[in-house]
């Protein structure tokens, strides 16, 4: 029994922190500690998770030693572990020593479970990415093998286990590039798990290092229709989705016909379309700011929004504004956090039956062909070069170019996406009365 004395406090007033602050600290830009006194500290990651530690020095150097994450962790729980620590130095016990010789016999019925929930605590993600990573876990390798003990995983089975994701992904897609993407996406996963074991000591070998895999397919573009003839009666079927979705019954929702429509207006990638949020969209300015978290390059990037954009975002605007998502998860609900997935506009686009002719990433290609196409009365390039390549949150020239160059083009961009809403509308009512006199 640890006795108040060795404990290091008399009574609760020895100690800086209250469950209160603690529930209420936000995250920073960087990662900052809060302390509360004879070592225990807790680190705020700028994901928001929040690790208790202790923290001492020896021989000159600060060591620092995980206790847990909180809420999982309490306050008073992580005094008591803090206090046991303290105990054990003052007994001439080398913690880390200790540690491992724990780990070392705890490590025989570490399961890959038990590591993998070990390992997401290190990692300081926002939380759309830590789901991402959970969700891909739980299929490649928790579902088949969470239960087993880590050691007993050979290096067979994990290669056969990334061929085997390769061949079911690949047949899911009919993409063999695709499921080659896949297979690297859990092959990382399982280098950084068996890695973290091996440094936590609990595997004598990493399974996972230089297995040799076959090389993914060639790399196909993705389809996309760029002909005006063709634009046009891709529009008319997206606005005809909720009635019919292209099979004769009610397949669509409204949702999922305005995230085409606004995609074909604005062609951000469609893991970008989904994470749109209420709070991006600036109603006076009229333009839509997406934070580089949600951006593939990982930079901000600004829209200018066309009355065309505007008139969508009003449309839906009363069914999911009281959520955070402009274009939440039916699974999830408008109030409850979830997005949109990608799948659901591929579906959209297939049931329209323009499988293999059209994906929602493909809008990228259509506005650049045709933006880049266009002309001048005179002849002369109507945008150019560095306007349509901006407004698609590209680069624009070498890295000496940029340096020198750092306008925006932001008023080109400003007309240019007036004149992509407007041309839009005439390729659609075009294909409307070919299809009244057909």
């Amino acid at each position: 029994m640890i006795t108040a004395a060795q404990r290091g406090w008399k009574g609760a007033s020895m100690y800086m922190l209250t469950v209160k602050e603690i529930e209420t600290a936000k995250p920073k830009e960087e990662r900052y500690v809060l302390f509360d006194g004879r070592g225990l500290i807790l680190e705020i990651m700028t994901s928001g998770s929040k690790i208790w530690r202790y923290r001492s020095r020896k021989n000159g150097q600060t060591l620092k030693e995980t206790i847990g994450p909180f809420p999982e962790i309490s306050l008073l729980e992580a005094r008591e572990k803090a206090a046991q620590y303290r105990v054990k130095q003052a007994q001439g016990v080398d913690i880390r020593t200790e540690k491992k010789k724990d780990l070392k016999d705890a490590a025989k019925s570490k399961t890959l479970r038990d590591v993998a929930e070990e390992w997401f605590v290190t990692n300081d993600w926002d939380e759309l990415y830590k789901t991402k990573q959970r969700e891909r876990l739980e299929r490649f390798f928790l579902r088949p093998w969470g239960n087993r003990p880590i050691r007993e995983i050979t290096r067979g089975e994990l290669k056969d286990r990334l061929f085997q994701i390769q061949t079911d992904s690949s047949a899911k897609s009919g993409n063999n590039k695709g499921g080659g993407e896949i297979r690297d996406r859990a092959y990382g996963l399982a280098k950084k798990i068996f890695k973290f074991a091996m440094a936590e000591g609990y595997i004598e070998a990493n399974i996972s290092y230089d297995i040799l895999l076959p090389p993914k397919a060639k790399e196909e573009h993705l389809p996309a229709l760029t002909k005006p003839e063709e634009v046009g009666p891709l529009l008319m079927k997206i606005d005809q989705y909720d009635e019919d979705g292209g099979t004769g019954k009610r397949a669509g929702t409204s949702l999922v016909k305005t995230a085409l429509q606004l995609q074909a207006l604005i062609f951000l990638r469609s893991g970008e379309l989904v994470q749109l949020e209420w709070s991006f969209v600036d109603w006076t300015e009229k333009k839509i700011f997406c934070p580089a978290r949600i951006m593939k390059m990982k930079r901000d990037h600004w829209i200018p929004a066309s009355k065309q954009v505007i008139k969508l975002l009003e449309g839906i605007r009363p069914l999911t504004d009281g959520g955070k998502y402009i274009f939440p998860s039916r699974n999830y609900g408008a109030r409850n956090g979830g997005h949109m997935t990608q799948s659901a506009l591929t579906v959209a686009l297939k049931r329209m039956g323009f499988a293999g002719q059209h994906v929602g990433h493909g809008f990228r290609s259509t506005f650049k062909t045709i933006a880049t196409e266009a002309r001048r009365p005179d002849g002369g390039d109507m945008w150019s070069h560095g306007a349509i390549e901006l407004q698609q949150a590209h680069e624009v020239g070498s890295k000496i170019e940029r340096a020198y160059f750092r306008g925006d083009k932001w008023q080109e961009r400003v007309e240019l996406m007036n004149w992509w809403g407007n041309y839009l509308d005439e390729l659609r009512r075009s294909a409307i009365k070919n299809a009244a006199t057909n």
